[in-house]
């Protein structure tokens, strides 16, 4: 939005392309050590006359000491979101859930174990989350499920996800069905083998809304009951390579960046603090440190990417970004903050 802003005061003259940006830290080849032929260390020739004629011609010819063949390196299979490094091919498609982000809806539950993270508008005054997973599969919770967004139907599409919320408007709806997107409602008030409402959570105070959770388990086994396909698709271009090299030695230094969501006279914060220790950003907001109900565990990232998109209200007062051209935007990391154009 062109009025969300990171309080930092950058000098960096120069504009990075965000796939640049994905090229020369996220991603690419590392390099690889130059082959060279090998070499024999010549023997020293004897400068004295045999003193005695060999009687026996030898039998055979010396041979040379075998040499292996240089070896290819051994293929490195990458996780498609975070590019963590893989004993196997990721073969599960990538989960995508929308989730509340109010003050009265925290804490939210198993965002320590995100893969990617979204926070954007998406009605009035309210900034929500998408949580992508590469595999849900093992989170007990995750939650709470709110209503779909026009956002986070381009986001799935992009990420060929398969969508999880808790039902939407008629307007988003439509939007959702033209696009053709493999998405499902997970609002029971029962429980199911996919999603349950948290009732403790419940009767400690947090309004209902705010309870509905999925389960991380049910969640393929629930697509696939709809005809949905569960399968990664390895030919899609999901425009992300990576390497183990990362490391952002340059630009202003950011120890903490927060990010203000303005509208109106409305601020929002979402405020990221570096450890050097971790190589991570520990998230906070409201006040507090973000944690996972399930576990306790602090939310930090490795990679943040403010991007700002040309952003307006509807007729239904829902907030549409346009997510399709390029934009100004920060990328944070190791502790430092560089300007980027996205695209």
């Amino acid at each position: 939005h062109s009025n969300h802003y990171p309080e930092r005061k950058l000098f960096m003259k120069r504009l990075i392309a965000l796939l640049l940006i994905f090229t020369m830290l996220l991603c690419g080849c590392g390099s690889q050590p130059q082959e060279t032929e090998p070499t024999e260390v010549p023997t020293e020739a004897s400068t004295e006359a045999p003193t005695e004629a060999p009687t026996e011609a030898p039998t055979e010819a010396p041979t040379e000491d075998p040499t292996e063949a240089p070896t290819e390196p051994p293929i490195v299979y990458r996780h498609p979101l975070t590019g963590a490094p893989l004993e196997t091919p990721h073969t599960t498609r990538i989960v995508s859930l929308s989730i509340g982000n109010t003050y009265d809806a925290m804490p939210t539950l198993g965002l320590s174990q995100v893969d990617m993270l979204f926070e954007m508008y998406v009605n009035g005054l309210t900034t929500r989350f998408l949580a992508l997973f590469g595999d849900p599969t093992g989170i007990p919770a995750i939650g709470s499920i709110r209503s779909h967004r026009y956002h986070f139907t381009d986001i799935s599409q992009s990420y060929d996800t398969l969508a999880f919320h808790a039902g939407y408007s008629n307007a988003v709806g439509g939007d959702t069905a033209r696009s053709g997107i493999p998405h499902m409602n997970v609002d029971t008030n029962s429980s199911t083998s996919y999603s349950f409402r948290d009732e403790p959570r419940n009767a400690s105070g947090i309004a209902r809304m705010h309870c509905l959770m999925a389960k991380g388990d049910g969640l393929y086994a629930a697509a696939e009951k709809k005809g949905y396909s569960i399968e990664f698709n390895p030919d899609k271009d999901y425009r992300m390579n990576f390497t183990d090299e990362l490391a952002l030695t340059e630009g202003d230094p950011a120890g903490t960046v927060t990010l203000t969501f303005s509208l109106s006279d409305s601020r929002k914060k979402s405020i990221f603090t570096y450890n050097a220790e971790t190589g991570l950003d520990a998230f906070s907001q409201y006040g507090k440190d973000m944690v996972d109900g399930n576990n306790d565990l602090p939310v930090t990232f490795r990679n943040l990417f403010f991007l700002f998109a040309n952003t307006w209200t509807d007729a239904n007062g829902y907030h549409v970004s346009n997510l399709i051209g390029s934009g100004d935007g920060w990328f944070a990391c190791d502790g430092y903050i560089i300007p980027i154009i996205w695209n």
